[in-house]
Protein backbone atom coordinates (compact mmCIF):
# COMPACT_ATOMS: atom_id res chain seq x y z
CA UNK A 1 0.00 0.00 0.00
CA UNK A 2 1.36 3.41 -0.96
CA UNK A 3 2.10 5.67 2.00
CA UNK A 4 1.27 8.74 -0.05
CA UNK A 5 -2.12 10.34 0.50
CA UNK A 6 -3.78 12.27 -2.29
CA UNK A 7 -5.48 15.58 -2.78
CA UNK A 8 -3.36 17.95 -0.70
CA UNK A 9 -0.31 18.97 -2.74
CA UNK A 10 -0.13 22.71 -3.36
CA UNK A 11 -0.39 23.19 -7.11
CA UNK A 12 -1.96 25.47 -9.67
CA UNK A 13 -5.61 24.49 -9.63
CA UNK A 14 -8.05 25.43 -12.32
CA UNK A 15 -8.71 29.14 -11.89
CA UNK A 16 -12.44 28.59 -12.33
CA UNK A 17 -12.49 26.33 -9.26
CA UNK A 18 -10.56 28.91 -7.27
CA UNK A 19 -12.86 31.76 -8.21
CA UNK A 20 -16.00 29.71 -7.51
CA UNK A 21 -14.80 28.91 -3.99
CA UNK A 22 -14.10 32.58 -3.35
CA UNK A 23 -17.47 33.64 -4.73
CA UNK A 24 -19.39 31.19 -2.57
CA UNK A 25 -17.69 32.61 0.49
CA UNK A 26 -18.24 36.24 -0.49
CA UNK A 27 -21.88 35.84 -1.47
CA UNK A 28 -22.72 33.83 1.64
CA UNK A 29 -21.82 36.77 3.82
CA UNK A 30 -18.24 35.68 4.49
CA UNK A 31 -16.89 39.18 3.95
CA UNK A 32 -18.14 42.22 5.82
CA UNK A 33 -16.11 45.23 4.65
CA UNK A 34 -16.26 48.83 5.67
CA UNK A 35 -15.36 50.88 2.61
CA UNK A 36 -13.17 53.58 4.03
CA UNK A 37 -13.03 56.99 2.43
CA UNK A 38 -15.93 56.18 0.14
CA UNK A 39 -17.13 58.91 -2.20
CA UNK A 40 -20.69 60.17 -2.49
CA UNK A 41 -21.53 57.31 -4.89
CA UNK A 42 -20.67 54.66 -2.31
CA UNK A 43 -24.20 53.25 -1.97
CA UNK A 44 -24.67 53.06 -5.74
CA UNK A 45 -21.31 51.32 -6.14
CA UNK A 46 -22.29 48.80 -3.47
CA UNK A 47 -25.49 47.90 -5.32
CA UNK A 48 -23.64 47.55 -8.63
CA UNK A 49 -20.93 45.42 -7.01
CA UNK A 50 -23.56 43.08 -5.56
CA UNK A 51 -25.15 42.70 -9.00
CA UNK A 52 -21.76 42.00 -10.57
CA UNK A 53 -20.96 39.34 -7.98
CA UNK A 54 -24.28 37.59 -8.61
CA UNK A 55 -23.56 37.55 -12.34
CA UNK A 56 -20.10 36.13 -11.71
CA UNK A 57 -21.46 33.40 -9.46
CA UNK A 58 -23.87 32.47 -12.26
CA UNK A 59 -20.94 32.29 -14.76
CA UNK A 60 -22.26 35.30 -16.67
CA UNK A 61 -18.77 36.73 -16.84
CA UNK A 62 -19.23 39.47 -19.43
CA UNK A 63 -22.25 40.92 -17.66
CA UNK A 64 -20.29 40.80 -14.43
CA UNK A 65 -17.32 42.56 -16.03
CA UNK A 66 -19.56 45.29 -17.41
CA UNK A 67 -21.10 45.92 -13.99
CA UNK A 68 -17.73 46.08 -12.25
CA UNK A 69 -16.49 48.56 -14.87
CA UNK A 70 -19.65 50.64 -14.47
CA UNK A 71 -19.01 50.68 -10.73
CA UNK A 72 -15.53 52.12 -11.32
CA UNK A 73 -17.00 54.88 -13.48
CA UNK A 74 -18.76 56.12 -10.35
CA UNK A 75 -15.67 55.63 -8.17
CA UNK A 76 -12.37 54.50 -9.77
CA UNK A 77 -11.02 53.53 -6.35
CA UNK A 78 -13.96 51.42 -5.17
CA UNK A 79 -12.05 48.49 -3.75
CA UNK A 80 -14.78 45.82 -3.96
CA UNK A 81 -15.15 46.36 -7.70
CA UNK A 82 -11.38 46.44 -8.20
CA UNK A 83 -11.26 43.13 -6.35
CA UNK A 84 -14.09 41.80 -8.53
CA UNK A 85 -12.25 42.61 -11.75
CA UNK A 86 -9.20 40.91 -10.27
CA UNK A 87 -11.28 37.80 -9.62
CA UNK A 88 -12.43 37.76 -13.24
CA UNK A 89 -8.82 38.08 -14.38
CA UNK A 90 -7.88 35.23 -12.03
CA UNK A 91 -10.65 33.12 -13.52
CA UNK A 92 -9.27 33.83 -16.99
CA UNK A 93 -5.73 32.96 -15.82
CA UNK A 94 -4.54 36.49 -16.48
CA UNK A 95 -2.45 36.53 -13.33
CA UNK A 96 -0.53 39.76 -13.91
CA UNK A 97 -3.76 41.60 -14.59
CA UNK A 98 -5.37 40.04 -11.52
CA UNK A 99 -2.44 41.11 -9.35
CA UNK A 100 -2.74 44.67 -10.64
CA UNK A 101 -6.39 44.91 -9.56
CA UNK A 102 -5.78 43.32 -6.16
CA UNK A 103 -2.87 45.67 -5.49
CA UNK A 104 -5.01 48.67 -6.44
CA UNK A 105 -7.70 47.48 -4.03
CA UNK A 106 -5.09 47.12 -1.28
CA UNK A 107 -3.73 50.58 -2.05
CA UNK A 108 -7.22 51.85 -1.23
CA UNK A 109 -7.44 49.82 1.98
CA UNK A 110 -4.45 47.79 3.17
CA UNK A 111 -6.74 45.96 5.62
CA UNK A 112 -8.84 44.44 2.83
CA UNK A 113 -8.28 40.82 3.89
CA UNK A 114 -10.00 39.16 0.93
CA UNK A 115 -7.83 41.02 -1.59
CA UNK A 116 -4.78 39.80 0.34
CA UNK A 117 -6.00 36.21 0.01
CA UNK A 118 -6.67 36.65 -3.70
CA UNK A 119 -3.24 38.17 -4.26
CA UNK A 120 -1.81 35.25 -2.31
CA UNK A 121 -3.31 32.90 -4.91
CA UNK A 122 -1.45 34.79 -7.61
CA UNK A 123 1.88 34.58 -5.80
CA UNK A 124 1.31 30.88 -5.10
CA UNK A 125 0.76 30.39 -8.84
CA UNK A 126 4.04 32.19 -9.47
CA UNK A 127 5.65 29.85 -6.89
CA UNK A 128 6.60 32.80 -4.71
CA UNK A 129 5.54 30.89 -1.63
CA UNK A 130 7.20 33.26 0.83
CA UNK A 131 5.12 36.17 -0.45
CA UNK A 132 1.96 34.06 -0.65
CA UNK A 133 2.40 32.88 2.93
CA UNK A 134 2.90 36.46 4.13
CA UNK A 135 -0.33 37.53 2.43
CA UNK A 136 -2.31 34.64 3.91
CA UNK A 137 -0.85 35.30 7.38
CA UNK A 138 -1.70 38.99 7.20
CA UNK A 139 -5.25 38.22 6.04
CA UNK A 140 -5.73 35.92 9.06
CA UNK A 141 -4.44 38.62 11.40
CA UNK A 142 -6.91 41.11 9.93
CA UNK A 143 -9.87 38.71 9.94
CA UNK A 144 -9.24 35.58 12.06
CA UNK A 145 -12.50 33.95 10.91
CA UNK A 146 -11.97 34.47 7.16
CA UNK A 147 -12.37 30.90 5.95
CA UNK A 148 -10.29 30.81 2.78
CA UNK A 149 -7.48 32.88 4.36
CA UNK A 150 -6.83 30.39 7.17
CA UNK A 151 -7.48 27.39 4.91
CA UNK A 152 -4.96 28.48 2.30
CA UNK A 153 -2.46 29.48 4.97
CA UNK A 154 -2.73 25.91 6.28
CA UNK A 155 -2.23 24.53 2.76
CA UNK A 156 0.86 26.68 2.36
CA UNK A 157 2.26 25.50 5.70
CA UNK A 158 1.62 21.90 4.64
CA UNK A 159 3.50 22.57 1.41
CA UNK A 160 6.40 23.79 3.58
CA UNK A 161 5.99 20.69 5.82
CA UNK A 162 5.31 22.75 8.92
CA UNK A 163 2.88 20.26 10.32
CA UNK A 164 2.47 21.65 13.84
CA UNK A 165 1.57 25.16 12.66
CA UNK A 166 -0.71 23.82 9.94
CA UNK A 167 -2.51 21.65 12.49
CA UNK A 168 -3.02 24.61 14.84
CA UNK A 169 -4.62 26.71 12.09
CA UNK A 170 -6.82 23.85 10.92
CA UNK A 171 -8.06 23.15 14.44
CA UNK A 172 -8.95 26.83 14.76
CA UNK A 173 -10.67 26.70 11.38
CA UNK A 174 -12.81 23.70 12.32
CA UNK A 175 -13.74 25.50 15.53
CA UNK A 176 -15.04 28.41 13.44
CA UNK A 177 -16.61 26.16 10.79
CA UNK A 178 -17.34 22.65 12.20
CA UNK A 179 -18.86 21.46 8.91
CA UNK A 180 -16.05 22.67 6.65
CA UNK A 181 -15.20 19.29 5.14
CA UNK A 182 -11.99 20.41 3.41
CA UNK A 183 -10.52 21.54 6.73
CA UNK A 184 -11.18 18.12 8.25
CA UNK A 185 -9.66 16.48 5.16
CA UNK A 186 -6.51 18.59 5.54
CA UNK A 187 -6.36 17.74 9.24
CA UNK A 188 -6.49 14.08 8.32
CA UNK A 189 -3.56 14.58 5.99
CA UNK A 190 -1.54 16.43 8.65
CA UNK A 191 -2.22 13.77 11.28
CA UNK A 192 -1.20 11.07 8.81
CA UNK A 193 2.12 12.80 8.19
CA UNK A 194 2.57 13.08 11.98
CA UNK A 195 1.91 9.31 12.16
CA UNK A 196 -1.22 9.83 14.24
CA UNK A 197 -3.13 7.16 12.32
CA UNK A 198 -6.25 7.08 14.48
CA UNK A 199 -6.59 10.86 14.46
CA UNK A 200 -6.10 10.85 10.69
CA UNK A 201 -8.89 8.29 10.31
CA UNK A 202 -11.15 10.32 12.61
CA UNK A 203 -10.80 13.46 10.51
CA UNK A 204 -11.22 11.64 7.21
CA UNK A 205 -14.35 9.98 8.62
CA UNK A 206 -15.66 13.39 9.64
CA UNK A 207 -14.97 14.59 6.09
CA UNK A 208 -17.11 11.90 4.48
CA UNK A 209 -19.85 12.35 7.08
CA UNK A 210 -20.14 15.96 5.94
CA UNK A 211 -19.44 15.30 2.24
CA UNK A 212 -20.33 11.66 1.42
CA UNK A 213 -18.94 11.97 -2.12
CA UNK A 214 -15.54 13.34 -1.10
CA UNK A 215 -13.38 11.13 -3.33
CA UNK A 216 -9.93 11.78 -1.89
CA UNK A 217 -11.18 11.33 1.70
CA UNK A 218 -12.58 7.88 0.85
CA UNK A 219 -9.33 6.88 -0.86
CA UNK A 220 -7.26 8.14 2.04
CA UNK A 221 -9.53 6.36 4.53
CA UNK A 222 -8.98 3.16 2.58
CA UNK A 223 -5.23 3.63 3.02
CA UNK A 224 -5.26 4.73 6.66
CA UNK A 225 -7.62 1.93 7.73
CA UNK A 226 -5.36 -0.52 5.89
CA UNK A 227 -2.45 0.64 8.03
CA UNK A 228 -4.63 0.31 11.14
CA UNK A 229 -5.46 -3.28 10.16
CA UNK A 230 -9.22 -2.72 9.80
CA UNK A 231 -9.40 -4.26 6.35
CA UNK A 232 -13.20 -4.70 5.95
CA UNK A 233 -13.74 -0.99 6.67
CA UNK A 234 -10.87 -0.13 4.34
CA UNK A 235 -12.55 -2.18 1.61
CA UNK A 236 -15.83 -0.34 2.12
CA UNK A 237 -14.19 3.05 1.59
CA UNK A 238 -12.31 1.78 -1.47
CA UNK A 239 -15.66 0.73 -2.92
CA UNK A 240 -17.17 4.10 -2.08
CA UNK A 241 -14.32 5.80 -3.93
CA UNK A 242 -14.94 3.56 -6.95
CA UNK A 243 -18.65 4.31 -6.77
CA UNK A 244 -17.81 8.01 -7.08
CA UNK A 245 -15.22 7.48 -9.84
CA UNK A 246 -15.21 3.96 -11.30
CA UNK A 247 -12.09 4.67 -13.37
CA UNK A 248 -9.94 6.09 -10.57
CA UNK A 249 -6.57 4.30 -10.70
CA UNK A 250 -5.65 5.19 -7.11
CA UNK A 251 -8.86 3.59 -5.81
CA UNK A 252 -8.32 0.45 -7.87
CA UNK A 253 -4.75 0.04 -6.64
CA UNK A 254 -5.76 0.57 -3.01
CA UNK A 255 -8.62 -1.91 -3.29
CA UNK A 256 -6.29 -4.50 -4.78
CA UNK A 257 -3.94 -4.19 -1.80
CA UNK A 258 -6.83 -4.50 0.65
CA UNK A 259 -8.11 -7.56 -1.21
CA UNK A 260 -4.68 -9.23 -0.92
CA UNK A 261 -4.79 -8.77 2.85
CA UNK A 262 -8.37 -10.00 3.19
CA UNK A 263 -7.54 -13.16 1.23
CA UNK A 264 -5.14 -14.10 4.01
CA UNK A 265 -8.22 -14.38 6.24
CA UNK A 266 -10.32 -16.20 3.66
CA UNK A 267 -12.25 -13.09 2.69
CA UNK A 268 -12.43 -10.82 -0.35
CA UNK A 269 -12.81 -7.11 -1.03
CA UNK A 270 -15.74 -7.12 -3.43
Amino acid sequence: MSTTLIGFVWKDKEAKMIIRALLLLLLSGGMAISVQGCRSNCAKCGVINDEAMRYLKADRVELSRQRFKLCLEYDPDYMLCLNGLGMIALREKKFKKAAKFFKKALAKNSNFAQARVNLGFVYAHWKNYKRARHLFYSAVRIDPALKDARYNLARMLIHLRRWKKARAHLLRLTAFYPRFSEAHALLGYVEFERKNWKQAARHFLRTVQISPNHLSAHINLCKVLYFLGTFPQACWHCNQALRIDPQNAESKAAKQQVDIKLRQFGKRCQ
